[in-house]
């Protein structure tokens, strides 16, 4: 396996997880999936939480090795070009498949620019003879492709076959088109699997840009280790989780003593013995995802004394005199641990089928743990129920408005929809949270996809307790992540400046005034006054998608400034 280019770990979970395209130096390439994982070359992650949610027994994170290929790949597309000679080929037909450059003219090769997809997750190659020969192809197909420089776009790209007594050629218009392959079935191909691997499928696929975003949507479920699993005697017996698990409650005082005294650290055994037990006994408790945020909350809610050697140390701030009406709860999280596993991805769509990471299924996924700093916002409840009881009937509207929709895209099977009832409540702390992120990327001088939210908001109607916060904390695997600017900004001194400038930064989009009086906007119109301009983050910043937002819900509507949650003084 030779080293073909470098990939941010965290990125192995997002952008570049397992069955995506990467664009490499000399060409692009598929990334290979789990069966074809080199267990030496990763290290195991566990977050107890999170594997027992997601029904497995550990995570893996690749190492970093000097100079050493550790995540393996295909190369795909199989077609290349060759911009010289203007020839289009399937590196099969090639005397090498690793070869990089043409053998006619010495050019390097171009991977083919068009790919083909459809919603159950299936990846292959344009047809390229088919679309030219328009149907079967001719005996000895040999294709060229040529820029006829008459327009820019794809009606100045034709395709022609030079296979003598042919002839056929035919330019790409049209290629995108919803049944631009209509009569053509897809193959079912999944090539992150090995070549060989297909399946049956009767779809008609769509023609997609290489590196369209719409190639690749991964899909995640991470937790943030709290207490006990982060404090320092618990993160010690992580180390050896496999080991521990098949001895005896009788040998593990032996066993310790040994790793004790290799170590040098300085726990109790009997400590050690009775938080070992412990592990076992919860590891037959299933958890869910409402158990894993709810836990969490608590733990944000009501940090304990901080520890300099655990993995979340958690301190609560005043709230500034200004904002204690509105904000019940100011938390600093010095520092925190989130591990995110990979768990599947869609293509075309994020509502697609969640394609596979293996051919069967595996006791583990991929996962990347991040180090970092954030800072935890409960919004008050009862502040937040005397505003939904005082608002106006043409306000509750506008909200239902976004609920219906959020319910039609549900009818029509949307994952995005498969989320709680949305309130005012739900839209106000998820759209402060976009804004306070944008704000504190300017304050902290962070890169925009910096920060990320986690969000807390139940409003008890499932018999579960009530929840009304989100997190923002740092989302990078770097030293960016934990330098202590994030945490600074949330001091009592600074956080009421922070807060002043969010609230006036809600006020103004300079797609005003289309942006707020928008009745739905974004991904199958699920915002209302939210817009890039405004309030969208990065995808990988938000939980979310990008949907469910609207500044309406802080300011204001119509001129009406008294209908949003934060009174207009504030911040003016």
């Amino acid at each position: 396996m030779n080293r073909i280019a470098e990939i941010q770990r965290s990125q192995l979970i997002s952008t570049y997880g397992i069955g995506s395209i990467y664009d490499a130096l000399d060409y692009s390439v598929v990334i290979a999936g789990l069966e074809y994982w080199y267990p030496n070359k990763t290290e195991i992650l566990n977050e107890e939480r999170l594997q027992k949610k997601l029904g497995k027994e550990f995570f893996r994170q690749p190492k970093v090795i000097e100079n050493e290929p550790t995540i393996p790949s295909f190369r795909f597309p199989e077609w290349v070009f060759c911009p010289k000679c203007k020839n289009l080929k399937p590196i099969y037909n090639l005397s090498d498949r690793t070869d990089k450059k043409c053998g006619r003219c010495k050019e390097k090769y171009v991977p083919a620019r068009f790919i083909i997809s459809c919603s159950k997750g299936h990846l292959d190659d344009f047809p390229w003879n088919w679309w030219v020969h328009r149907g079967p192809s001719c005996d000895r197909p040999k294709l060229k492709l040529h820029n006829t420089g008459r327009t820019t776009s794809l009606a100045g790209i034709r395709v022609s076959c030079e296979n003598e007594g042919c002839g056929a050629e035919r330019t790409l218009e049209g290629i995108f088109g919803k049944n631009a392959l209509g009569g053509l079935k897809c193959h079912g191909k999944r090539p992150w699997l090995g070549f060989d691997n297909k399946e049956e499928c009767g779809e008609t696929p769509r023609v997609l840009q290489r590196g369209s975003a719409s190639v690749y949507y991964s899909i995640t479920e991470s937790a943030i280790s709290i207490p006990p699993f982060s404090e320092r005697i618990n993160v010690f017996l992580r180390q050896f989780e496999d080991e521990i698990k098949y001895i005896s409650e009788d040998a593990l005082s032996g066993y310790f003593n040994a790793k004790l005294e290799k170590t040098g650290e300085n726990f109790r055994v009997e400590d050690l013995v009775e938080a070992a037990m412990k592990r076992k006994g919860d590891s037959d408790e299933e958890e869910s995802i409402t158990d894993l945020r709810q836990a969490e909350y608590e733990a944000l809610c009501h940090p304990g004394e901080m520890d300099d050697r655990d993995e979340f140390a958690a301190k609560e701030e005043e709230v500034p005199l200004l904002y204690q009406n509105q904000i019940s709860k100011l938390v600093l999280v010095h520092r925190l641990r989130e591990v995110r596993a990979l768990t599947g991805f869609a293509r075309i769509s994020p509502d697609g089928e969640v394609a596979p990471l293996s051919k069967k299924p595996k006791n583990w996924l991929p996962a990347s743990e991040m180090k970092g700093e954030g800072i935890f916002i409960e919004l008050d409840r009862q502040t937040m129920a005397d505003w939904v009881e005082a608002a106006t009937p043409d306000f509750l509207a506008r909200v239902k408005k976004l609920e219906t929709t959020r319910l039609e895209q549900l009818e029509k099977g949307s994952a995005w929809a498969e989320i709680r009832k949305i309130t005012p409540c739900f839209l106000l702390i998820h759209t402060i949270a976009h804004i306070l992120i944008q704000q504190l990327i300017l304050e902290c001088g962070y890169s925009s996809s910096a920060l990320r939210e986690r969000l807390y908001i139940n409003d008890g109607s499932d018999g579960n307790p009530e929840m009304s916060g989100f997190l923002i904390y740092t989302a990078t695997s770097d030293s960016e992540g934990s330098l202590g600017g994030l945490v600074r900004q949330g001091f009592e001194n600074r956080f009421s400046d922070v807060m002043r400038k969010t609230l006036e930064k809600a006020c103004w989009c300079s797609n005003d005034p289309l942006c707020m009086e928008s009745e739905g906007q974004g991904y199958n119109s699920l915002n209302l006054a939210a817009c890039h301009s405004c309030c969208l983050l990065p995808e990988t910043s938000c939980e979310l998608r990008n949907c469910y937002l609207d500044r309406g819900v802080i300011i204001g509507i119509d001129g009406k400034p008294e209908a949003g949650f934060f009174p207009r003084a504030l911040y003016t």
